[in-house]
Order: C-alpha cells, then structure tokens, then sequence
C-alpha cells in the first residue's frame, strides 16, 4: 500500500513538473467568427509565434519543439494541407 501511495504520489509531481523546454503539444482545426483557424496548444514558456504569407501558405513558427508522434487534425475546407516542419529549437 505504500509502495502504490508512494508511486501515486512520485505521478502527481511528475505532471505537474514544467516540460523540459518550450514545447508544441496539439494542432486543431476549429472555426472563429465562421472562419478555419488552427489552434495551436503549447507548454506555458512558448513564446508569441509568427505567422507570415509564403506564396499561397500560411506559415505559422513557433519557438518550440514538437514531437515526432504529434497527431495532425483531418483537414477541413477551406485548409488545404497542414504539415509540420522540424527545425533545431523550432516548429
């Protein structure tokens, strides 16, 4: 019994430990004002992102790193594709 309290107790404090560093954690398509928009969810110490028009895209980068299993939401129109790009420190 105190192994398991012990165990419940080491989880607790592990989830709420701040992530290693800045992070992206969700990508969701949703709508604002009738309007397709991505709702990006990230740990608490990501910085403001930037968002700029390259040719036809949208690019949105974030000072974070997102993981390699990270589930992209099923695309709805008017979004043509969404992908994630990796760099060093960056999304």
């Amino acid at each position: 019994m105190r192994v398991a309290l012990a165990t419940l107790a080491a989880l607790a404090l592990a989830a709420r430990a701040p992530a290693a560093g800045p992070e992206v954690r969700a990508v969701r398509a949703t709508t604002i004002d009738f309007r397709a928009a991505l709702r990006v969810l990230t740990s608490d110490d990501v910085p403001p992102g930037e968002v700029v028009r390259e040719g036809e895209e949208v690019v949105l980068r974030l000072a974070g790193v997102a993981p390699e299993d990270l589930a992209l939401p099923a695309l709805e129109r008017p979004l043509e594709g969404i992908r994630v790009e990796r760099e060093e420190a960056r999304t």
